[in-house]
């Protein structure tokens, strides 16, 4: 991510420089350390993500996850293609749920609230291509209501500039990885062993971690900030 896009996320916010799990003293907000896990479908995205998260909440820290659906983004692209402009199908709520049925009837917006939590689903959200934006958006909402992130970690976004973490487990993932040339590629993720193939990895100068090394690497992308 570059220095322009972090002090924008700042949101105007006064920035107050401390260690990760450190209290954040009143009125001072540190910009998050940020970062994308990316890979082909079924490569463990989800999993190892899962796994960074947890590591981080056990260590004290706030952590916001952003999920880009290539699904629905397929879904449109297909409609937009046969020139029908319909509403993507998506799995993302309850079948039938209250704000499902307001959103059938029209609600450019819905927002679902208790028990101390809230879920919001914009209808129409332009600009779902870019992650800076839609990580300043959820950073101002949730510094707005007092709960500022220490990390923002994304699934998704190849194309994204933020420094990014590739996931591998089959041959063909490493030829995928091969062929991407992604931007800030940082490490390397492989659950599991795959002998020659990771050969290839290797020869990307990228560190690659493996399954059990999963708490290593997310120490590792704490530290990734400081030149950031």
């Amino acid at each position: 991510m570059t220095e322009t896009a972090r002090e924008g996320m700042r949101n105007g916010a006064r920035e107050g420089m401390r260690k990760p799990g450190e209290p954040v003293r009143e009125g001072a907000v540190r910009p998050p350390i940020c970062c994308c896990i990316v890979g082909r479908q079924d490569a463990g995205k989800t999993t190892l993500l899962q796994g960074l998260v947890a590591h981080w909440a056990a260590r004290g820290l706030r952590v916001a996850v952003l999920k880009h659906d290539g699904h629905v983004d397929a879904a449109v692209q297909a409609g937009h293609a046969l020139g029908v402009p319909a509403a993507p199908v998506d799995d993302w709520e309850k079948p039938g749920s209250d704000t499902v049925r307001y959103a059938q009837s029209g609600a450019a917006a819905t927002l679902v609230a208790g028990g101390g939590q809230s879920l919001l689903r914009m209808v129409r959200h332009p600009g779902t291509q870019n992650l800076d934006d839609l990580a300043r958006g959820m950073l101002a909402w949730m510094t707005q209501v007092g709960d500022a992130p220490d990390v923002l970690a994304a699934e998704g976004w190849k194309k994204s500039d933020w420094p990014k973490v590739a996931v591998v487990r089959r041959p063909a993932d490493v030829d995928w990885l091969q062929s991407e040339h992604l931007a800030n590629l940082r490490a390397v993720y492989c659950g599991e062993r795959l002998d020659d193939a990771l050969q290839r990895v290797a020869a990307l100068g990228r560190r690659v971690y493996h399954g059990a090394e999963l708490t290593e690497l997310a120490d590792d992308i704490l530290g990734w900030s400081a030149s950031d």
